[in-house]
């Protein structure tokens, strides 16, 4: 906050502890730099964040400003940190991971977000800190959130998810900390999850909630490389392999600490994949690989006798095959060894029956 200072008439830095000790009737006492209006903490290396006057449709809360960092988004006057105008509309809010108190009416009536993105970090929503957000469906709540305050999700319409990353945390026993329905104002419709023992569960149960364990409760998997030609298990690779796994609030995650186990049986190369509770397998024909076409190029220079024989150093041939892979070889036989004509000459390779073609031109004729 900023105060005359009376031998020169600069403005100073007053530091402030809470916004209990700023009247934030209007901003012009405030500093207000890149955007932002703010004030200092305590320490003079953080600072709160109160209103952000330059918006876009996907808003990325700042992490620093002028090398203070966010540590607190509050807005003392029951009114959102930030407004729509008339041209753009706030569709997502991106929090850094510097945030730790998401404070006072800070999201209120934020109706056009879809899309809350909170980091690890958060520990604190205060009091309708996102009250009448009615376009948002899902939210997830990162597992350093310790206290939920009295009316922080009321009336959020369209909810239908609420997942508690720490089961632990506190959530305000008041009836309408998480509502979803305007006419029976104390009523959820959506669910919360976390995982158990849960506090949240607690609440939930107190306070005539749905709730849902938190948990896997599918496993998918595919392979996506190339496809084995011999029974050698070294050829498998876990980056070709994706493991996805749907949780009990329908979030999808991808996973890499599965377990898997390789079988070869009958030319058939088995894919064992285990994950939790889950067992997967994935079947891979094990089948000599074939050329599916050929890539020939020229790089000699013209040749000046047509019926001089065709020389390999001159050429390079690609063998592309159908399990994906492909290789320079020069195990290939030339349809015809000597040009046949003077200009343009079709050169055609042959490997396993199959034929590639280029162009070589021939300047003379003999």
């Amino acid at each position: 906050m900023r105060n005359k200072n009376k031998k020169n008439g600069e403005p100073e830095i007053r530091l402030i502890e809470s916004l209990d000790e700023v009247e934030l009737t209007t901003y012009d006492n405030l500093i207000k730099k890149e955007d932002c209006i703010y004030t200092l903490n305590k320490d003079e290396k953080t600072c709160t964040l109160h209103k952000i006057l330059n918006i876009h449709e996907v808003l990325q809360i700042p992490e620093e400003i002028d090398g203070h960092i966010v540590t607190i988004l509050e807005n003392k006057e029951s009114e959102s940190i930030f407004e729509n105008n008339e041209n753009i509309q706030v569709k997502k809010v991106i929090l850094p991971k510097t945030i730790k108190i998401i404070g006072k009416h800070c999201f209120n009536e934020c109706r056009t977000v879809e899309t809350f993105l909170l980091n690890e970090g958060l520990e604190k929503i205060d009091v309708a800190g996102f009250s009448y957000c009615e376009g948002i469906t899902d939210l997830i709540l990162p597992s350093t959130l310790q206290i939920v305050e009295d009316y922080a999700f009321r009336n959020c319409s369209k909810l239908e998810r609420l997942t508690f990353l720490n089961p632990n945390t506190n959530i305000s026993n008041d009836l309408y900390t998480i509502t979803t329905s305007k006419e029976n104002k104390d009523k959820f419709l959506g669910t919360l999850f976390s995982k158990l023992p849960s506090k949240i569960q607690e609440y939930a149960e107190n306070n005539n909630k749905n709730f849902k364990l938190l948990d896997y409760v599918k496993m998918d998997v595919s392979y996506n490389g190339i496809r084995p030609t011999s029974n050698d298990k070294s050829f498998i690779k876990k980056e070709d392999i994706k493991v996805l796994a749907t949780l009990s609030n329908e979030v999808v995650d991808e996973i890499n600490n599965y377990d898997l186990k390789i079988d070869v049986k009958n030319d058939i190369m088995t894919l064992n994949i285990s994950f939790y509770k889950f067992k997967d397998k994935i079947n891979l024909s094990i089948k000599p690989k074939k050329i599916e076409k050929i890539e020939v190029l020229y790089h000699g220079e013209k040749k000046h006798k047509i019926k001089n024989p065709l020389n390999k150093e001159d050429f390079t041939v690609i063998a592309y095959y159908d399990n994906g892979t492909n290789e320079e070889t020069n195990n290939y036989v030339f349809e015809n060894e000597y040009l046949q004509q003077k200009g343009i000459n079709d050169v055609n390779v042959i490997i396993d029956n199959v034929v590639g073609t280029c162009q070589v031109i021939g300047k003379k004729w003999f």
